[in-house]
């Protein structure tokens, strides 16, 4: 059947769509199958649900499947929702082809009476009629399909009682029907080189053949040629009018494959099972088509249903590779290596190169999918061995594009393109869409792990329209994640929004459980850049029990990642650094170095911020390690630059000149780590009492954190200048830039950033003389729960506590913070503590333990190089009515 409307013909049997020119336009597989069951209900209302049940059938989760096939739809037909020529929503109850829609019979050739979306009531003779007809066809429906009558259920066995749904014409005379037999021969062993040339030698005998047609196009297929099999469907002899029902339905999988139209090749495989229940090869292509249009439970019930037909001893290794195909896609990794040593046994036992180089590389999978890489990439080799002495060049293609995701993933980038290119060359000179889909992905992801996000971007961009073309829900699903993951990376969070949402329908649609746990993981990053910080810690938490139910070892790290910034956002620092260290412990058994270095950093941060500086010394330095050998300079630059921090914090001085010596000769190119690396610089040289050089530098580092537009980082900037402010005696230019920070605090995406800024507040209200305001803001710093952001901030406030008499012995106060400075590490806050006690001291007429005080901490300062420490230490020892003083004078 055809139909004609507006300007357009629609043909669902040749799955055609062409204008007014002929021209064919391209709409995905869903997209056509819901422009075809409009055009077949015209001048009928359809509901949305209506749509789901006819198109999706049990896949469907989500009407706005719906709602974005009919958008698709418009844009190819060009058709105006505002003022449709061609479908209109009918509001609350669906959408109505409203143009007039004829049918013309591909045999007959003459157009049926038009549908005519305008067409008056019918009298209550037609609509009987119409009834009528509905019950002989419905009677002749049950004749025609099933359930079938026991004793009249077709069987390969009875051929009488296929008459009605008779065979394609098998090949005619003795030397062709050889040759076809030899190619299904070779089918049954998997070998695609092989049964193509067969069926080649088939044709060659009879060009007539339908039999030998489908048989070469299904080889050539899985072969990889696609090119050359679609020039063979646009044979003649396969019109779909001149053929019997089964050769049509075959023909029908055959162009719904070529379209990418699993779901409509699993409704032919259907029809063609269940007519030929004992036909082993309609079953695996069934299994096939459902394992990849839904979800995995229904394609395990097609392979237990083939499991009856083939032999209890020894269903063969065909089956067990089935088995391990559906064992991944249930995330069941250990059943999955079992079915492929199983295969693997099965095919070495009846000596099929095929079938063992496809168990080898089955085998590869399933040992990458539990993290055993190194035997992964020797099964691989195998397989890829194998499929070279059977000049299979696209199974070889797609095992070279295993190992160089391999590589991918263990960071390996020099190893990725000399495995990558030759395959991809392979693959295109094929027409492979699936293939240079996949080229294209690969292509993205090392796009991105070499630092090129614009290039990563658009080539991921450009595979997911390529898989969706080819019907590969899963891959496309895995590449709209990746995108939504990169959209968020650089702020793009409703495009961001969109990509994670369609990775989630695509994911649901075919049962992916991984997939939809990975989707909250995003989800849940997403959240995190919104500020929405329990919401995204709940997402993450949702992710990590899916994760950790499949023992999907990669996953749960991630989440762990993800859980931990919640809760440190949430001032839960001991179980985020659980989190954190379960995730460190994870990525090394999986040797996954990026993943293991930037988890490590986030260790080191956290570590610092909790007061546990040897290890975040410990964690900073390993993961500026890891990231100079996988050569991300930048993080590396940023990792050096938080170790010069804890080494300040330690006053070691000389070790954080180190560090920053370390970080500046990787010359960072990002705005961002280079405006960290000036900070940085900028509090060493304030250390030095080199207030110009620190000026200059927190100047310099201001003019990055405003070109990058995030508040955070013009905070932190205010920050800088506000303890150079201090430092300079220029309270009130200090207590500006303080309260700047303190009044963003529900704004703020770092409770420890605002922290740092009543901290510095208070101190500048202190050296104005405005004490009770400065008392005020410490109470409310403590009021809105700011003092336990971090160690440090804590000290900070107990030092402050004393300094502003709000303990009962102040002095005593100040001893005891030393004490507890001193055994975190905090040197550098001991000796500032230390500097206040000895001011406290002498302001209570204690002048010789104050000043022998001052002096000790002078000397101190002095030899860790903590030289503003010590002038502050020396002021008081000469004269306290002289601020100005420094150790030059």
């Amino acid at each position: 059947m055809r139909y004609s409307f507006d300007r357009f013909q629609l043909d669902p049997d040749l799955h055609r769509l062409e204008d007014a020119d002929g021209r064919e336009i391209t709409l995905r597989p869903q997209a056509f199958k819901v422009l075809e069951y409009l055009v077949r209900r015209a001048p009928s209302v359809v509901s949305r649900d209506e749509l789901l049940k006819g198109v999706w059938g049990h896949n469907a989760l989500s009407v706005s499947g719906v709602a974005q096939a009919v958008r698709e739809i418009r844009r190819a037909l060009h058709d105006d929702a505002s003022q449709p020529r061609i479908i209109a929503t009918r509001h609350g109850c669906g959408y109505q082809v409203v143009a007039a829609v004829s049918v013309r019979d591909g045999n007959m050739g003459e157009a049926a009476t038009p549908i005519d979306a305008a067409a008056t009531p019918h009298s209550p003779m037609a609509t009987m009629a119409v009834f009528g007809l509905l019950l002989i066809g419905l009677v002749a429906g049950s004749y025609w399909f099933y359930p079938v009558p026991p004793d009249l259920r077709p069987t390969d066995a009875r051929p009488e009682a296929l008459a009605r749904f008779d065979a394609p014409s098998l090949p005619e005379g003795i030397e062709a029907r050889a040759a076809f037999a030899q190619g299904q021969a070779a089918m049954a062993e998997m070998d695609r080189i092989r049964a193509g040339e067969r069926f080649e030698a088939s044709l060659a005998f009879d060009p007539d053949s339908v039999a030998a047609r489908l048989g070469l196009v299904d080889a050539l297929l899985r072969a990889g040629y696609e090119t050359r099999a679609r020039d063979l469907m646009n044979h003649p002899v396969l019109q779909l009018g001149n053929m019997s029902r089964r050769a049509r339905l075959e023909v029908r999988a055959q162009l719904a494959r070529l379209s990418g139209d699993w779901n409509e090749v699993a409704n032919c495989m259907r029809s063609l099972t269940e007519f030929f229940p004992r036909q082993i090869e309609y079953h695996f292509a069934l299994f096939e088509a459902l394992l990849a249009s839904a979800p995995p439970g229904v394609a395990r019930d097609s392979l237990e249903r083939l499991r009856r037909i083939l032999p209890s001893d020894a269903p063969g290794a065909r089956y067990y590779l089935a088995l391990n195909r559906l064992s991944l896609r249930e995330h069941q990794q250990a059943d999955a290596l079992a079915a492929a040593r199983m295969a693997l046994d099965a095919a070495q036992g009846v000596g099929a190169n095929a079938l063992y180089a496809q168990a080898e590389l089955a085998l590869g999978r399933s040992l990458a999918g539990i993290d055993r890489m190194a035997e992964a990439w020797e099964a691989f080799g195998r397989a890829a061995e194998a499929m070279r002495a059977g000049h299979d060049e696209f199974g070889r293609a797609q095992t070279e594009l295993e190992m160089a995701r391999l590589s991918l993933r263990g960071y390996r980038l020099d190893k990725v393109r000399p495995l990558m290119d030759p395959a991809c060359r392979v693959l295109g000179g094929m027409g492979s869409t699936l293939g240079m889909a996949r080229c294209t992905r690969l292509e993205g992801e090392l796009m991105a792990a070499q630092g090129d996000d614009q290039a990563a971007y658009a080539l991921l961009a450009q595979s997911v329209a390529a898989f969706e073309r080819a019907g590969s829900v899963n891959e496309a699903a895995e590449v709209y994640l990746a995108l939504g993951r990169h959209q968020v990376e650089v702020g793009d969070l409703e495009e961001a929004r969109y990509s994670i949402v369609r990775a989630g329908d695509l994911f649901e649609q075919v049962g992916n459980r991984s997939g939809y746990a990975w989707v909250r993981h995003a989800t849940g990053l997403l959240l995190d850049r919104q500020a929405r910080v329990v919401e995204a810690r709940i997402a993450h938490s949702d992710a990590f029990v899916v994760f950790r139910g499949l023992s999907a070892r990669a996953g749960e790290a991630a989440s762990a990642r993800g859980m931990a910034r919640g809760l440190i956002f949430e001032g839960q620092l001991a179980r985020a650094s659980e989190l954190l260290g379960e995730a460190v412990a994870l990525y090394r058994e999986l040797d996954d170095r990026p993943a293991l270095a930037e988890s490590l950093f986030d260790a080191g941060m956290l570590a610092d911020r909790s007061g546990e500086l040897a290890s975040a010394e410990r964690y900073l330095d390993e993961a500026a390690g890891l990231f100079l050998a996988l050569g991300l300079t930048d993080r590396a630059t940023q990792a050096f630059s938080e170790l010069s921090r804890v080494f300040i914090d330690q006053a070691r001085a000389e070790n954080a000149r180190e560090a920053l010596a370390k970080a500046t000769a990787l010359q960072p190119v990002g705005a961002g780590y280079l405006a960290n690396l000036n900070s940085v610089s900028g509090y060493l040289a304030l250390l030095e009492c080199d207030r110009d050089q620190a000026e200059q530098l927190f100047t310099a580092s201001r003019r990055l954190r405003d070109s990058l537009g995030e508040a955070s980082q013009h905070l932190q900037s205010e920050l800088d200048h506000a303890r150079l402010y201090i430092e300079r005696g220029r309270a009130g230019e200090a207590e500006r830039a303080a309260r700047s920070i303190v009044d963003q605090i529900d704004m703020s995406e770092s409770n420890q950033l605002v922290a740092n800024g009543f901290v510095v507040l208070i101190e500048s209200l202190q050296l104005q003389g405005r004490i009770n305001e400065a008392r005020q803001e410490l109470v409310r710093m403590e009021r809105l729960g700011l003092v336990g952001a971090s160690m440090k901030v804590d000290l900070a406030y107990q030092i402050l506590l004393g300094k502003l008499d709000m303990v009962a012995d102040p002095s005593a106060h100040l001893r005891m913070v030393r004490q507890r400075a001193n055994h975190a590490g905090y040197r550098l806050l001991a000796l500032e503590t230390d500097v206040a006690l000895a001011s406290k001291l002498l302001g209570n007429g204690q002048t010789g333990e104050g000043r022998e005080l001052a002096t000790a901490v002078m000397e101190r300062a002095r030899q860790a190089g903590m030289l503003y420490v010590a002038e502050r230490a020396m002021r008081l020892n000469t004269s306290q009515s002289d601020p100005a003083m420094s150790l030059t004078d």
